[in-house]
């Protein structure tokens, strides 16, 4: 199937130009982009000390009830901030940076572990909306997220959040048992170990 697209890709390039070829080869790397389903496992409170949490997320099933063979992904979550100009493909300027105003939290699946199979590192990444108003609960019970493994995404469209994440992340590893976890599972540089660049 996903060779099957890369084809089509290829031969619609082909045949079209300028700025309809691009869309296209944009549309097309979307669809063939993998994206990993999950529903939270638990509620996360919220607390509004704590600018780091920690969630447990499913591998969304089908069907009606929990999937036995579902995946389980440990997954950390950053406040964060936009601090880079989101520009329209125009070169409009659609967002000015706001470093000091808190938009969302980024969502990093570090780990995944998948019945019988042995657990392995990901570096799934997703971003989750900062409510409108006072919640008890930042993430609940259920609540589903759509995540994109960081290293297929071409890198003009990976997320200009997760650097910002991992420095908070860092900054809050020696009062964070949970930081530190994820700081575990990564190299120095906040990256996972055994993952391309």
């Amino acid at each position: 199937m996903k060779k099957t697209l890369m084809t089509l890709a290829a031969l619609s390039v082909v045949t079209l130009s300028g700025c309809v070829a691009i869309r296209a080869g944009k549309a097309v790397a979307t669809l063939i982009t993998p994206k990993t389903v999950m529903d939270a496992g638990t509620d996360v409170k919220a607390d509004l000390h704590e600018r780091v949490y920690f969630a447990q997320f499913k591998e969304h099933s089908m069907g009606f009830g929990d999937d036995p063979d579902a995946c389980v992904y440990d997954t950390v979550m950053a406040r964060y901030v936009r601090n880079w100009d989101e520009v329209s493909e125009q070169g409009v300027v659609v967002h000015q940076a706001d470093p000091d105003k808190p938009i969302g939290y980024g969502l990093i699946a570090y780990h995944e572990q998948c019945p019988g199979r042995p657990g392995r590192d990901v570096f799934l990444t997703s971003s989750w909306h900062l409510p409108l108003f006072k919640r008890a609960n930042v993430i609940e019970k259920g609540d589903r997220v759509d995540a994109s493994d960081y290293f297929v995404q071409p890198k003009a469209d990976r997320p200009k959040w997760v650097p910002e994440a991992i420095k908070l992340i860092r900054a809050q590893a020696d009062k964070n048992a949970k930081a530190q976890e994820f700081l575990a599972h990564v190299g120095a540089d906040g990256m996972p170990k055994a993952l391309p660049k």
